[in-house]
């Protein structure tokens, strides 16, 4: 007799997964991009930004000698095509601007363009799908599976040939009753995960407000300084002009000529640094916002007032809303409380696992002989198992260990992390203070100084000083013009810092109050 048997398709196992929303955190709620762009800013500064208007013999000083109008960002013809897809999406960008930028709209395009931010937020929805796989555990556990099989049995006589067919699907419910807390420390240790992620993406939309800041504030600076650099140029060239007609005349000596000569091209050396330095600080902002660095744009100038002040006393309280306010305090904070959830999930590896188990399963089965014949069976299950892991060579034992350590791990990087804020505050605070203390005596130094070589011109023009007088005039002019234009732009800045090292969406205002 000759026996042959067929079996047709494996095991297939489907698992049934309850979707469920993502309960947000209150405490930790994203801030929008727009609506920290709107709280960055102050109301007048947002609606009106005036240049630096300081004149020195004819030299303006401003952000750009150009009249306001409607200007593309970038060209409206479409870019060549590099076979690089993500540099061709860059380049394909149009933004559309009224006139110059000023910096809040600069903020507005830094957090559509950004990849730090967008890096952020997808780090939230990683810990949020990590929070719903850890409540999943809490849900029902429901799994499918089946068998179809096919036999055929041959012998050498042609009527004794059986077949057999079988059809046998079955489910399995498992519910998780009780496991001493594990479950909900994992729970708990993702949640806070969540937060942290949060807070995470909070302090990437600071940074890049700060960073958006000072590169606006830099470029600024550069273009001013551009300027000054011009209008050295414009009174070195005078004073070479005026030691050439004075030498012509038989009034000097040829040694003034070329130290006038010499002030003079050293100012052309300097010019080009300065334009330099523009470009370099163009490049620079273009890429804070997310945009090429061969974007045609022009900036606005900040506020010509600068009236803010924080008073010494305000510091502590400062630093005490730094500590709550903080966002990467803040993530430390809840990186910390995770940790602490790990170490009762680890306790809890020590203990058994109640779980409540149901099965149930219906077989079809259909024999051939020489005559057919059906058979059914039902079959139903339910039961309460209790899985107790009692050795596993010390894994339990370590996984404590390593869980412990890495919550005290946390605590120190929070502790660091709080002293870190409020030394933040307190070199900020008197880093503004000493900005502004400079830049009001910056200005006082540049008044003096314009006053005291517009004198000197004189007098050496009417033959009463030497071309080393007005050469030092010069030199001291240029040097209170640097030193003014370069204190304005820290005042900016120390103060955009300031704002930072609260970390409150509303700490510009706060700071300005």
């Amino acid at each position: 007799m000759k026996k042959t048997a067929y079996k047709f398709g494996p095991v297939v196992f489907i698992t049934l997964i309850s979707f469920f929303a993502v309960v947000s955190v209150s405490a930790a709620t994203p801030v929008p991009p727009s609506s920290l762009a709107t709280e960055a800013r102050s109301t007048e500064e947002l609606q009106g930004m005036k240049g630096l208007d300081e004149r020195d013999n004819g030299a303006t000083f401003s952000a750009s000698a150009e009249k306001p109008g409607k200007k593309k960002l970038f060209s409206a013809n479409k870019p060549e095509m590099s076979g690089d897809p993500v540099w061709d999406s860059i380049k394909q960008k149009n933004i559309d601007a009224e006139g110059k930028l000023a910096l809040a709209g600069l903020i507005d395009i830094a957090l559509k363009n950004a990849p730090a931010t967008s890096e952020a937020w997808n780090n939230i929805n990683v810990a949020a799908a990590q929070k719903q796989q850890a409540e999943s555990a809490f849900y029902p556990q429901v799994a499918l599976s089946g068998r179809i099989q096919g036999e055929d049995t041959v012998s050498n006589v042609a009527a004794n040939k059986l077949r057999n067919n079988f059809v046998s699907p079955s489910a399995k419910i498992t519910y998780l009753l009780f496991d001493f807390g594990g479950t909900a420390a994992q729970v708990d240790n993702t949640l806070h995960k969540l937060a942290a992620a949060d807070a995470q993406y909070n302090q990437a939309l600071q940074d890049l407000v700060l960073n958006v800041e000072v590169a606006y504030y830099t470029l600024y600076g550069a273009q001013a300084a551009y300027e000054a650099a011009k209008a050295d140029v414009a009174n070195n060239k005078a004073n070479y002009d005026a030691a050439k007609e004075k030498f012509d005349a038989g009034l000097a000596v040829e040694l003034d000529v070329f130290q006038a000569k010499t002030n003079y091209e050293n100012a052309l050396y300097e010019q080009e640094n300065a334009k330099y330095n523009v470009k370099s600080g163009k490049a620079n902002l273009a890429k804070t916002i997310g945009v090429s660095a061969d974007a045609a744009f022009d900036i606005a100038a900040p506020l010509e007032e600068i009236s803010v002040k924080v008073l010494e006393e305000e510091v502590s309280s400062a630093i005490e809303e730094a500590i709550k306010a903080r966002p990467d305090v803040v993530s430390f904070r809840e990186n910390l409380k995770a940790a602490e959830a790990l170490k009762r999930a680890a306790f809890a590896g020590f203990f058994p696992t109640i779980n409540l188990t149901g099965t149930g399963g219906k077989t079809w089965a259909q024999y051939y002989t020489p005559y057919k014949r059906h058979v059914g069976d039902t079959d139903l299950t339910g039961y309460v198992s209790v899985d107790w892991n009692i050795f596993s060579g010390f894994n339990d034992v370590a996984v404590s260990k390593q869980a412990d350590a890495e919550a005290k791990i946390a605590m120190d990087q929070l502790i660091d992390a709080e002293l870190g804020a409020s030394a933040d505050v307190w070199i900020k605070y008197f880093s503004f203070n000493a900005a502004v203390q400079k830049f009001a005596l910056g200005k006082s130094q540049y008044e003096t100084a314009s006053v005291s070589y517009n004198l000197a011109k004189e007098s050496y023009d009417a033959g009463l000083k030497t071309i080393l007088d007005l050469l030092q005039a010069q030199s001291g002019l240029s040097t209170a013009r640097k030193q003014f234009i370069q204190s304005r732009q820290d005042v900016f800045t120390s103060l955009a810092g300031l704002a930072h090292s609260i970390g409150s969406p509303n700490a510009r205002i706060a700071v300005a109050k």
